[in-house]
């Protein structure tokens, strides 16, 4: 039983849908692993060594009686961070958080005092607390 070579237009169509998938694959990827990360990989990702190092987190676990909170404490070197990138950082873990875990809430808590250094407001806004006046100017980045 011999078959017929295929044609070449038909070989050019089955080709180009193999390669048109291809790039989807490719391009969509990327996007379902960073939104789909689960509540360990996001907790991981905060206490790595550069987050310890540069930001003073400290420890980042979720709280046994509510498992939708991450409490993150820091130390010493979180206010030295600056204004805006401790408030883009704070915005990241909620919005990370947020996505491992349906409602999450996001507390990040001075070291030793537990004083609440961020408030979250709508859409997870970061307010930092230890420095009032820098907020107002929240837009200029």
């Amino acid at each position: 039983m011999s078959s017929a070579p295929p044609s070449p237009s038909s070989w050019i169509a089955a080709t180009t849908t193999t390669v048109v998938m291809m790039a989807c694959v490719t391009v969509l990827a990327p996007g379902v692993d960073a939104h789909w990360k689960r509540p360990e990989e996001v907790i991981a990702r905060i206490v790595s060594p550069a987050s310890c190092e540069t930001l003073g987190v400290v420890t980042a676990t979720r709280d046994p009686r509510l498992p939708r909170l991450l409490i993150v404490r820091v130390g010493a070197p979180w206010a030295g961070a600056g204004t805006v990138h401790r408030r883009d950082v704070a915005e990241e873990w909620w919005t990370a958080w947020r996505h491992a875990v349906p409602q999450g809430i996001v507390a990040i808590l001075e070291e030793g005092s537990d004083r609440p250094l961020v408030n979250f407001g709508v859409g997870g806004h970061a307010v930092l607390q230890d420095a009032p006046a820098a907020q107002e100017a929240h837009d200029v980045r």
